[in-house]
């Protein structure tokens, strides 16, 4: 019984997030993980951490990325390179400027100071982020108003991204830990 309440909450959750952007330009359906928060405290970054401390584009070793623990924590990817998300893969070009624009949740239900977008496929790339964006939406949906500045414009030439199919989820540092948050978001990135 306790399950069924958790998942038709989360259901519930999720359907009043997609709604969301509606008010927006146009209708939109975010990627957004679909399970609650676990709570905890954040941290300072450990030592070892994945999320870049630079702007750009930076590789990452699938190793390490696979030791990234997935979280509960809230996040949604709404558009990428001016694409709603959806359920097919977005078309990118290398050496494009593409534009990820969502937002994001810690474990504590706020907004992380640093995060990365993460693409994987044959390899896996990092681009570094940080929230502060205003989304009122959020934080009333969620009933957290340290979510209020959850929201992110990550910008990002893609030199140097190999062509290939990528996944698109978010890491950040938790802990000691680097968390990872998934989305169902895609991209396929082609050469000019």
């Amino acid at each position: 019984m306790r399950n069924s309440m958790k998942l038709l909450t989360s259901a519930l959750v999720l359907a009043t997030l997609a709604a969301c952007n509606k008010g927006t330009d146009e209708a939109a359906t975010p990627a957004i993980s679909s399970e609650p928060a676990d709570v905890a405290p954040v941290a300072d970054a450990p030592a070892s951490s994945l999320v870049p401390m630079q702007a750009g584009i930076t590789p990452l070793d699938l190793a390490q990325l696979s030791s990234a623990t997935a979280t509960k924590a809230p996040c949604s990817i709404d558009r990428i390179g001016g694409q709603l998300v959806g359920e097919q893969a977005i078309p990118l070009a290398v050496g494009a400027n593409v534009l990820f624009q969502g937002w994001i949740s810690n474990p504590s239900l706020q907004a992380p100071e640093a995060f990365a977008v993460v693409l994987t496929g044959a390899q896996a790339y990092a681009i570094r982020g940080t929230a502060g964006g205003e989304r009122p939406d959020v934080a009333r949906i969620l009933k957290q108003e340290g979510l209020t500045k959850s929201g992110f414009n990550v910008n990002s030439k893609f030199d140097g991204v190999a062509p290939g199919e990528y996944a698109v989820s978010f890491i950040q540092d938790d802990k000691g830990a680097t968390i990872q948050c998934p989305t169902s978001a895609r991209i396929v990135v082609s050469a000019p």
